[in-house]
């Protein structure tokens, strides 16, 4: 005897009844309209009247990824052709800080340096101008570390427990005739050396802006809400942004202050540090 599962159709009827048992797939109504959702992109491209204005959140940080816009890609643009950092950060109007964050992966350009000292010469009274503020810049800071070396000889005598702080902040202390900067990894370290310049210059906390570069799979928020709290500034001061760099390290946080004076001051303390240290190893 055949068994009846193994029956396979030898005949076009056999077919046919088999057939008649398959369900059959109910029509869509192909005039009814499927609800669907466009992306913001999508919006933009489709119906740019229905996307709304972006704005800044007060009390926001500023990622500089998300954020910058078309300054980045002008920043990077300009640097390929060959643009000095200090100048990308005149025409674009933006931190010299922000500049450094946004070509930090491209090479310097051969050559920078000198043929912006040649623009600045093309025209006689720009020069002049120039010449003269930085000049005027350098000079101040020259005074300053002057007096501040005197100053510092002066307080550390007096008070020995400057000395640790003032060790810290030298370990930190990145020269720049312009600004106060310091720069580090290990934030608790920066946090103590920002709140010694704080408390011994009397420097307002509201002056710094802070950038700090961090892995691309952390989340940016998170890292200025924690920068800022261990700095004691405000998140708005805070600017972020990734880089491949720093997979598996901790962030890098550079803290700055466009102050010649304080900068010039900074640097004499640590010019007396150094002395008494090499007068004491003698």
């Amino acid at each position: 005897m055949r068994d009846e599962t193994d029956h396979v159709a030898e005949t076009p009827g056999d077919d046919l009844a088999w057939e008649e048992h398959v369900p059959v797939q109910e029509q869509l109504p192909l005039d009814e309209p499927v609800p669907y959702r466009l992306t913001t992109k999508g919006r933009a491209t489709t119906a740019p009247g229905t996307v709304p204005t972006l704005r800044v959140v007060e009390g926001g940080h500023t990622d500089l990824d998300d954020v910058a816009g078309t300054a980045r890609v002008r920043a990077r643009a300009l640097r390929r052709a060959g643009a000095h950092t200090l100048d990308i950060a005149e025409e674009l109007a933006v931190e010299p800080l922000y500049v450094e964050a946004w070509v930090a992966d491209l090479p310097v350009p051969v050559g920078a340096a000198r043929a912006r000292r040649r623009r600045q010469l093309t025209v006689v009274a720009d020069r002049e101008q120039d010449e003269q503020v930085g000049e005027a810049t350098r000079a101040q800071w020259r005074a300053a570390a002057d007096d501040g070396r005197g100053e510092a000889v002066e307080r550390l005598a007096r008070e020995p427990g400057l000395h640790s702080g003032l060790g810290i902040v030298s370990g930190l202390l990145e020269p720049d005739p312009h600004a106060l900067v310091l720069v580090g990894e290990q934030l608790p370290l920066l946090a103590a050396a920002w709140g010694w310049v704080r408390a011994t210059m009397g420097v307002a906390p509201g002056v710094a802006r802070v950038l700090v570069r961090h892995e691309p799979g952390v989340a940016g928020d998170r890292v200025a809400h924690e920068t800022a709290s261990a700095l004691g500034v405000e998140v708005s001061a805070v600017a972020t942004t990734r880089d491949g760099a720093r997979v598996g390290r901790p962030p890098l946080v550079r803290l700055r202050v466009s102050d010649p004076a304080l900068s010039g001051r900074v640097l004499g303390w640590q010019r007396a540090l150094l002395a008494e240290v090499t007068d004491g190893a003698g």
